[in-house]
């Protein structure tokens, strides 16, 4: 049985699920350069959470010069190594996208336990929904860009300014953003905020967690069919 069909019968263990259920957790996803890396890191500053590192198999990628490093980003590991861990359910949850392997191990979210802090990470959506399957009140956060012009820009500058040399990954890139806008505006457990001001994205992250922020907003509803609009007309 090849890695992706392992992930694909992969169960959490009772372990897993017993430490999820009694850490406070907050995921936040959002399309490719929607800033979600960059939030994550300006909540862990405050001192109240504790940042999960997921495993990959993929390789180490240079943004904006700097290699992401192992531990730091990513825990870095080949797909004997990821092969073990899934057979030991060392993972809460795991996934195979475009040819890599990544998970979330009980050691971090239990480390998070442990601290008393906030289990934090940025995750896709399809790892956003496993987690909510298993504890419904994990806060959900999903950022949008505040318009098409500035995404393409954060987008051009992920790039080195030169989107036209990358267009097959852009246009996979505009699939999954396609999908994953849709998928959130009919989930409406996720709660969509505009990320425009850093410090300002930040205290709307933490009123989530307060519970004084709903699930959406008007500006959030339009930009999310103005994306729309756009990837519509490029997928």
């Amino acid at each position: 049985m090849n890695l992706e069909e392992i992930i694909k019968n992969y169960h959490m263990s009772d372990e897993a699920h017993a430490v999820v259920q009694k850490t406070k957790l907050l995921l936040i996803a959002s399309i490719a350069g929607g800033g979600k890396d960059t939030v994550v890191k300006e909540l862990v500053k405050t001192g109240n959470f504790h940042r999960i590192v997921s495993h990959t198999t993929r390789s180490p990628r240079s943004n904006h010069g700097i290699l992401e490093k192992d531990g730091i980003d990513y825990h870095f590991i080949d797909q004997k190594g990821a092969t073990e861990l899934l057979q030991e359910q060392a993972f809460v949850e795991a996934k195979y996208v475009h040819g890599n392997i990544y998970g979330t191990s009980v050691t971090e979210v239990e480390q998070a336990f442990t601290e008393n802090k906030v289990a934090v990470t940025d995750i896709d959506i399809q790892g956003v929904v496993e987690y909510l399957g298993v504890k419904p009140d994990t806060h959900a956060v999903f950022l949008l860009p505040p318009s098409v012009d500035t995404w393409l820009d954060r987008l051009s500058r992920r790039y080195d300014g030169n989107l036209s040399d990358h267009e097959e990954e852009l246009k996979k890139r505009f699939r999954t953003a396609y999908d994953e806008i849709k998928h959130i505006q009919a989930d409406e457990r996720f709660v969509l905020i505009i990320n425009d001001d850093l410090q300002t994205t930040v205290k709307r992250v933490l009123d989530v967690l307060d519970g004084s922020v709903s699930r959406t907003s008007g500006y959030a509803d339009k930009v999310t069919e103005h994306l729309i609009d756009y990837l519509e007309s490029q997928v």
